[in-house]
């Protein structure tokens, strides 16, 4: 019940900097959903299609069309339990690497050569940068309290 919770608000927060910046600059969905399906146990697969169907809106939303989320979304949840020894371990160093390439891809290949869609430089690889900070800061949140 915790888990749909935090995926409502990760996506409510995604849609409302959404409407906010004319742009989707942060997504926090994405990082929670390799947070998610990294480093949790699947108990229930049904959120991997409820995270699917959140990026499909947000696909719509942002490029008018349904489906390119699935360039990244679906080789993450078909190559989840061959990386998952990579993430079980408790450094979680893996996960920023990680993080970066899923967003240089969605960014170079699904973006710009798929889509065809012209993006400056800059901004690209400051949305890539924010994201992954965010993407820490969630992780630092996420390993809880140590003493």
């Amino acid at each position: 019940m915790i888990v749909l919770f935090n995926i409502l608000i990760f996506f409510l927060l995604d849609l409302l900097l959404f409407f906010l910046f004319k742009n989707w600059v942060f997504s926090f969905l994405l990082i929670y959903f390799l947070l998610f399906i990294f480093t949790k146990k699947q108990e229930n697969i049904g959120l991997n299609y409820l995270f699917i169907l959140l990026f499909l809106i947000q696909d719509y939303l942002n490029y008018g069309i349904v489906g390119p989320c699935l360039f990244y979304v679906v080789p993450i949840i078909f190559a989840q339990e061959k990386l998952k020894s990579m993430f079980s371990t408790e450094s979680k160093i893996f996960f920023i690497p990680f993080l970066a390439i899923i967003l240089i891809f969605k960014a170079f290949f699904v973006e710009f050569l798929v889509l065809q869609k012209n993006m400056p430089i800059l901004s690209t690889f400051f949305i890539i940068f924010t994201n992954i900070i965010v993407g820490s800061l969630i992780l630092l949140g996420t390993r809880g309290n140590r003493s």
